[in-house]
């Protein structure tokens, strides 16, 4: 399906398509009159590993409760240019997070990152993430916010 239109006082065609798999492609601006939100994924609790499918919403939870060591994150299906948000809930059990090499953190060379999750039954903490492939290759750029109530 591929709709053509054009724009008050222009003369340019603006192209939409769907391509039947859920994908919605747009050349040109595209403004929202609202907000432009995506699904919020069930929460997870992992013991030791988890993947995180994009393709399930740009928000994760991940809830340490029933964790006991490390926990290894793999990151599936991003889209680049993509803003992704963890919300990460701290067990009783002190336990610290993986991150794949694919992750940078400010300030940090080395990979893979390990985040020190907050040691405080039920504290919040947050890694908002941007998907870039400038070279050809998925990374992130990520900010941790850690510590919330």
């Amino acid at each position: 399906f591929v709709l053509q239109t054009v724009a008050d006082g222009s003369t340019s065609l603006v192209r939409y398509a769907t391509d039947g798999d859920g994908d919605h492609n747009f050349t040109g601006n595209v403004k929202v009159d609202g907000q432009a939100y995506s699904a919020i994924q069930s929460a997870s609790t992992p013991t030791t590993s988890q993947t995180i499918d994009w393709n399930d919403g740009n928000v994760a939870i991940v809830d340490l409760g029933s964790a006991t060591g490390t926990v290894t994150l793999t990151l599936t299906n991003p889209k680049a240019g993509a803003s992704y948000f963890i919300k990460i809930v701290q067990g009783a059990n002190l336990v610290d997070i993986t991150f794949p090499s694919t992750v940078k953190f400010a300030g940090n060379t080395t990979q893979p990152y390990v985040l020190d999750v907050t040691a405080t039954d039920n504290a919040i903490d947050a890694v908002a993430l941007t998907c870039i492939s400038d070279s050809g290759t998925v990374e992130y750029l990520a900010n941790v916010s850690q510590n919330y109530g």
